[in-house]
């Protein structure tokens, strides 16, 4: 998928204000960015669940939930999504395992905040 931020008319304002928030993503820790890769979504596990921030998407949830029926347990997956929306994700210079993520600001989701325990990234096409 092509680079794009919520809010953003075309590649060029896309751009812009990419590099207009770096300031609160160093702000929440050590200087974060690595400003040469465009990251589109990134998958952490943050209290028993597993967690997707996607640029311009609802954050997603899940967490499986152990169940019992005629005597066999089986673990049932739960997703819920919040309200938080993020717009841009930069890796940690200091630690690139660690992600910081900007958002909205609307939903339980400090903004911006740092990810842990990462599972997966997607970035955007160059």
């Amino acid at each position: 998928m092509r680079f794009h931020l919520p809010g953003a008319a075309h590649d060029v304002e896309a751009e812009r204000l990419y590099f207009e928030l770096v300031p609160a993503a160093e702000w929440r820790a050590e200087p974060a960015a690595a400003r040469n890769e465009r990251v589109r979504s990134v998958t952490f596990k943050h209290d028993r669940e597993t967690v997707t921030a996607t640029v311009g998407h609802a954050i997603s949830r899940e967490r499986e939930i152990p169940r019992r029926q005629q005597g066999r347990r089986y673990k049932q997956p739960i997703t819920r999504s919040d309200p938080t929306i993020p717009i841009a994700i930069y890796r940690m210079t200091a630690e690139p395992a660690k992600f910081v993520v900007v958002t909205d600001g609307g939903g339980p989701w400090n903004n911006p905040f740092i990810t842990t325990a990462v599972q997966s990234i997607e970035l955007f096409d160059s």
